[in-house]
């Protein structure tokens, strides 16, 4: 007797081609967000220094795009995990260790976000001469 939950070799065959189409459009994402990245950083490479402070917050923004890019290139990662796994089980490894990651960077560029951003702020205040 079949099992009511084993594929018939339409429901493979069609289970392989989402499989094919969803890592084609991650693929196809991760591209996209590449390029906006290099494109960003171009832009804030030719921003000039005029001062301390505009250096101050160029820098800040360079350091949340950085932040920004290592968090998306993470997503993906856990992606392209996820579409590997072999069990639920293992899906929800992968989430909780992906989620804990997370938190733990999301902490840790908050605090350096935070700093810098009062640094900018102090610059901002100092005396002119």
């Amino acid at each position: 007797m079949k099992s009511p939950f084993e594929m018939t070799p339409e429901m493979k065959a069609f289970a392989d081609q989402s499989k094919a189409f969803a890592e084609q459009s991650i693929d196809t994402a991760r591209k996209a967000f590449h390029s906006y990245i290099d494109a960003t950083q171009k832009a804030l490479g030719t921003m000039g220094t005029a001062s301390s402070t505009h250096a101050s917050v160029t820098e800040l923004g360079r350091t949340a795009m950085n932040y920004a890019q290592e968090n998306v290139t993470a997503t993906f990662t856990f992606i392209d995990k996820v579409m590997r796994a072999k069990d639920p089980a293992e899906v929800m490894k992968l989430q909780t260790d992906f989620v804990q990651a997370q938190m733990q960077k999301l902490g840790e560029q908050t605090k350096a976000i935070g700093e810098a951003a009062a640094k900018s702020a102090m610059d901002a205040a100092k005396p002119r001469m």
